[in-house]
């Protein structure tokens, strides 16, 4: 849809809202910039980039809710301000009927972020400007107080659709449990369809977690299938809001003989998860599509004020290298601060220092030993 089709579409809710006797109105808006740089054999390449988000939300008697969120992302310098630049779009902008997780029922339809789960499949990723959000259908039913079965279809691009079906559950033990079922159908690739079936888990072991996470991907017109794995081990600290964890994040990959695709991180999160460098969000470019597996361990610090200290350390390997010298691709140190003041404002910091690995060099990626810089700034208000 063209842009001019977008501000249509936004014109088009707000009268949709007009027969409904609204009960509540609410705003929401958000300024972030962020400086970044990134330093490579020396040589420096910085930026500061920055996400301008005004949202409108109209409560409705139905139950119903109307919501518009309108996105501006661009670096510093790079458009004027003159009103000339075309960098806004409709971000979200959906109706729903009902309440998820309370109404018997829940529906929404229209441009909408989605999460499910870890986020490791299906996410609106935090850390990007842009985001993420679909044009989908979104359905749930409350099975029983703890239970809920949701069922969404997305339309990702003009011979691309995305659906799914997730069970969502818990109980005195098991502080989240889901099952899922995928199915990503690509017209342009010869109409291939995959298919992701998995499951997650997150059990109470006293004060511990222990988060457990599985799925078998299959693709037609593929022998072989993909598979991905993750284990997570934490342990709250005395203090309220620090904590230690470990685990191991493992995605299957191929060999170059292997009649087997690696394994499709879908629409999930890369930067929570896989090193804040970012090295690893484009998994199959940086592994030669042989998979990767993460050794991550992650500490977490409260401290006075609103402040808070996060140090992780990733251990990268290929997860298909039974045929080079060394499947070791990097290690990565990420140190983070952040403050929150409770109303709105936060403040992120961050330092991130990656060394190759032997490996890295036989797949003929090119050295990346660098570091990476942050400094984020982030003001989100809200009213009525």
């Amino acid at each position: 849809m063209s842009r001019r089709g977008w501000w249509a579409a936004a014109a088009g809710c707000l009268l949709l809202a007009t027969p409904f006797a609204a009960s509540a109105q609410s705003w929401s808006a958000q300024v972030r910039p962020r400086f970044e740089t990134r330093i490579i054999d020396g040589d420096a390449d910085s930026f500061t980039a920055m996400r301008t988000r005004v949202g409108l939300e109209w409560a409705f008697d139905l139950p119903g809710t109307l919501f518009v969120q309108l996105q501006d992302v661009r670096r510093w310098g790079t458009a004027p301000g003159d009103g000339s630049a075309d960098l806004f779009d409709l971000h979200q902008g959906w109706v729903e009927f009902g309440h998820r997780g309370v109404s018997p029922v829940w529906i929404r339809a229209g441009r909408q972020e989605m999460n499910f789960g870890t986020r490791r499949l299906i996410a609106a990723p935090p850390w990007s400007h842009v985001s993420r959000s679909f044009d989908a259908g979104r359905a749930a039913l409350r099975v029983s107080e703890r239970t809920t079965f949701d069922v969404f279809f997305a339309q990702i691009a003009e011979e691309r659709s995305f659906s799914g079906l997730w069970l969502e559950t818990s109980n005195e033990r098991m502080e989240r449990g889901a099952a899922y079922a995928l199915l990503q159908n690509d017209g342009a690739s010869d109409g291939r369809r995959q298919t992701t079936l998995g499951a997650e888990a997150l059990v109470r072991f006293g004060p511990a977690r222990l988060q457990l996470e599985g799925a078998l991907q299959t693709t037609e017109g593929v022998s072989d299938g993909a598979w991905f794995g993750a284990v997570r081990y934490t342990v709250p600290l005395a203090r309220e809001g620090g904590l230690v964890s470990a685990g191991v994040d493992a995605l299957s990959g191929a060999a170059p003989d292997a009649d087997r695709r690696p394994f499709d991180r879908l629409y999930g999160l890369a930067h929570t998860y896989y090193g804040y460098a970012d090295i690893f969000s484009d998994l199959d470019g940086s592994t030669g599509g042989r998979g990767l597996v993460d050794w991550i361990a992650r500490g977490v610090w409260p401290l006075p004020d609103g402040w808070s200290l996060q140090l992780d350390l990733h251990h990268f390997r290929v997860a298909e290298g039974a045929d080079l010298e060394s499947a070791h691709l990097g290690n990565e140190l990420d140190l983070s601060t952040r403050w929150q003041n409770g109303e709105g404002v936060s403040v992120l910091g961050g330092l991130s220092l990656f060394d190759d690995g032997e490996g890295r060099a036989e797949l003929g990626q090119p050295d990346l030993g660098q570091i990476f810089g942050y400094l984020q700034v982030d003001v989100a208000l809200q009213g009525r």
